[in-house]
């Protein structure tokens, strides 16, 4: 077989990611159930066959085998968690994220072990060093309490410490600009030169540029996005065309095929090592991006083979800098950049040779990538753009005209400031179109929302795919060897849905979700009939919860529209996910307490909903849901025209009018209570005197937090709860307080929290008895 270096790399990744999934024990039962397919075909297999099928299981093993052994090896900064502690090290990498936000990494080395680690340090203050790009390569000590990223909170969703992970990073610190201290001594030469040349570039284009097209500039040379605005980088996202803002091989490519003509190198060696270098330089000057890290090695390639008079087989190039890749870091296959860089890369060097035979243009090969890519797009980002179609054309021509021209624009900042402001006014322009197309695209709204395929689909789909295109099974097929490739088919389609299934959660199967939003509620019910209802969205006044957790969440976890969105009051941490998320997702009805009249046009102003989709609530009314699930309205209560505009104008307290809800769903109760105070909690009782049974509860959501200011002793003895649950998330207020926790615990309650647990799963079917609770964290 030629190419075997593609499936050893193939085998290799799927090792590491089995094994990470799976652990050793489980592994063993997926090699079992291999091998007994194995055993049942193997004398219908030709000889060749089964070397190649013992080169993969070989590999498979040693992926797994070489992950186990990178993990084993526990970093020693993780012995100083929860430590407040000084450190020393060097400053491998600097950002400025804003004006009070900073961003470090320290490599750090043990004296006694000699072991190297790499520790995140977020610096939050507006007094660090204004230049700050000469910190890096330099020598500071950090003094600030060591703490672990933090890990998946949410079903699906982003798992940030998983991130860092992938780029070697296992600890962090946040601390203020007091706690840093640049040391006098040696100052690593390399790292503190590429600091100032990429930040100084940086800000010398922000001063002779526009600021739509200084952001999109830097982005694209350097793949810094924080001088871009965040809408900008959206309206790129949805327009399919956010790829051009990260160094990767299109960056690389261009600049290689620029200074391939210019200097005409073909096999002259000493211009061969003059390219060499300055792709160096530029993967450097983009921190060591795995996308740029991907293409500059299969370009050293190409040259090498083009030195050795040797044929480049771009698959097979691709493949061995995936495998040297996961040599150094076999967590690197978790990151995004990574993924979509040799996703693109395989479907350059398989598919696009096939349909090119069908129609053979440059529109050919960016609809076939568009195409190819949309499925893990959609899992991964949670959109699909129609536009990113066509407007990809243009606007990757225009890159590779903005992107050598950048580079060089680089040196002659240095040699004359008048033809480097010629230029830049040049490159605006040319930014300016760039930024342009994506705007007319963008408010023409051709994208819309996704939700997240299945793992196993996109994995069998991209088997299936790569597949069908190879030329292993080309070649099968000439020689009608028909079983061969229903071997081959069977076997894909067994790892696939037999590995994908430790990557699957139960929490898709959960009644009620008790979404982890920070310091805020948010509670999703999901109905067996498919109906999706919303209680709070959580928010944060330097946060967009809505956009960037609630929706993710959703989206990701099946849920393509809310039927039911509840408000229980009009405090930030309650309704402002909810407004957020009106503007982005579709919301079939609001519901709210009927004194929220008085600010309708508020309301619907700020979530872009219709007079008709808001339902007004008072105590008494009850919403059906769906079969065996529905919601009562138990406070508060209906008042008089009057006393609501007084409620609305500030006299009131609004967590005294939450609404408390509960939920029946197939026999399990759950009480839910805003914020409701000691003085809503009395009122009531009060309005439900005789019939205080109303208020018995399987489940109870703690009202504001966990505060001292609720949660009564009476209101307490009335619900009696089996469950408690606390949203709280990382907060200056107390929450929740001793006072409360022990009052839960008195009541024999067994009490989770979203600070602790993450997002917490309700699994509920014939009654309390088969009630099961599992949290993502610390399960």
């Amino acid at each position: 077989m030629r190419r075997l270096i593609c499936l050893i790399s193939l085998s290799f990744g799927v090792g590491i990611f089995y094994n990470f999934y799976f652990g050793i024990s489980k592994l063993a039962i997926l090699l079992l159930c291999v091998v007994l397919v194995l055993i049942f075909v193997w004398k219908h297999l030709e000889l060749n066959f089964k070397k190649l099928i013992c080169l993969a299981l070989a590999f498979f093993l040693l992926g797994a085998s070489f992950l186990f052994i990178h993990t084993s090896r526990e970093d020693f900064m993780l012995s100083f968690v929860g430590n407040t502690t000084e450190i020393e090290g060097m400053v491998s990498d600097i950002q400025k994220r804003d004006e009070e936000r900073y961003r470090l990494v320290l490599q750090v080395s043990d004296e006694q072990s000699g072991k190297n680690s790499k520790v995140l340090v977020n610096v939050f203050g507006d007094n660090f060093p204004k230049d700050y790009a000469d910190i890096a390569g330099r020598n500071v000590k950090v003094f600030g309490t060591v703490e672990r990223p933090t890990e998946r909170r949410n079903p699906k969703t982003f798992d940030y410490r998983l991130f860092l992970q992938a780029k070697g990073i296992h600890v962090m610190m946040n601390v203020t600009p007091y706690d840093v201290m640049i040391m006098d001594g040696d100052v690593n030469s390399f790292v503190n030169t590429l600091s100032n040349i990429r930040h100084g570039f940086a800000d010398r284009i922000v001063e002779n540029m526009s600021e739509e097209s200084s952001g999109i500039l830097i982005g694209m040379l350097f793949g810094n996005k924080n001088f871009l605005d965040d809408d900008i980088y959206e309206m790129f996202q949805k327009n399919g065309t956010a790829h051009i803002l990260a160094v990767s091989g299109l960056h690389i490519g261009a600049l290689y095929v620029f200074l391939n003509g210019l200097l005409k190198s073909r096999r002259n060696i000493p211009l061969n090592l003059i390219i060499l270098s300055f792709l160096f330089t530029y993967v450097a000057l983009s921190a060591f991006a795995p996308s740029a890290l991907r293409a500059g090695g299969m370009i050293a390639l190409h040259i090498f083979s083009k030195i050795m008079c040797r044929r480049y087989d771009m698959l097979c190039a691709g493949a061995f800098i995936a495998f040297i890749m996961m040599l150094v870091n076999p967590l690197v296959i978790f990151d995004m950049g990574f993924q979509l860089s040799f996703l693109a890369i395989f479907t350059i060097a398989i598919v696009i040779p096939v349909v090119s035979r069908i129609f053979d243009s440059f529109l050919t090969m960016t609809l076939t990538i568009q195409a190819c890519l949309a499925p893990v797009t959609a899992y991964l980002f949670n959109y699909f753009s129609i536009a990113g179609f066509f407007l990809n054309v243009p606007v990757i021509f225009i890159a590779g005209i903005i992107i050598p021209l950048g580079i060089m624009l680089i040196p002659l900042s240095y040699i004359s400031a008048p033809l480097f402001h010629f230029f830049a006014g040049i490159l605006d322009a040319v930014c300016s179109i760039m930024y342009t197309l994506n705007e007319i695209t963008y408010q023409g709204g051709m994208f819309f929302n996704a939700i997240s395929p299945p793992i196993w689909a996109i994995f069998l789909f991209y088997g299936i795919l790569f597949l069908c295109f190879s030329e292993t099974v080309w070649i099968f097929f000439k020689r009608k060897k028909i079983k061969s490739v229903a071997i081959l088919a069977m076997i894909l389609t067994i790892i696939v849905l037999v590995g994908t299934t430790p990557v699957h959660d139960d929490f898709h199967k959960a009644g009620i979700i008790f979404v982890d939003v920070g310091q805020g509620d948010s509670i999703h019910i999901r109905t067996p009939q498919g109906k999706n209802v919303l209680i709070d969205g959580g928010g944060s006044r330097n946060f967009d919860v809505g956009r960037r957790i609630l929706m993710p969440y959703l989206l990701k976890n099946g849920v393509n529209k809310i039927d039911v969105a509840f408000i229980s009051h009009m405090h930030l941490d309650h309704y402002d996910g909810i407004f957020s998320l009106a503007n982005n997702f579709r919301i079939d009805t609001l519901a709210l307490y009927e004194a929220n009249m008085v600010i309708e046009n508020q309301i619907l102003q700020r979530t872009g909903l219709d007079k008709e989709q808001l339902l007004y609530l008072t105590s008494g009314q009850k919403i059906i849901v769906d079969d065996y699930v529905w919601i009562e309205v138990l406070f508060p209560e209906s008042r008089e025209n009057s006393e609501y505009a007084m409620l609305k104008s500030g006299e009131g307290n609004e967590n005294d009018i939450s609404l408390v809800l509960k939920v029946h769903y197939y026999g399990v109760s759950t009480m839910l209570t805003g914020d409701l105070g000691f003085a809503g909690e009395e009122r009531l009782f009060e309005n439900h005197r005789g019939s205080e049974s109303i208020l018995d509860s399987d489940i109870l959501k703690v009202a504001h937090h966990g505060s001292r200011n609720n949660t009564g002793d009476e209101f307490l003895r009335g619900v009696n709860p089996s469950v408690a649950v606390i949203q709280v998330g990382r907060n200056g207020f107390g929450h929740p307080t001793r006072e409360t926790l022990e009052k839960l615990e008195n009541i024999g309650a067994e009490i989770y929290r979203n600070d602790m647990h993450g997002a917490i799963a309700i699994f509920l079917k014939n009654g309390r008895e088969n009630l099961v609770i599992k949290t993502i964290i610390g399960e």
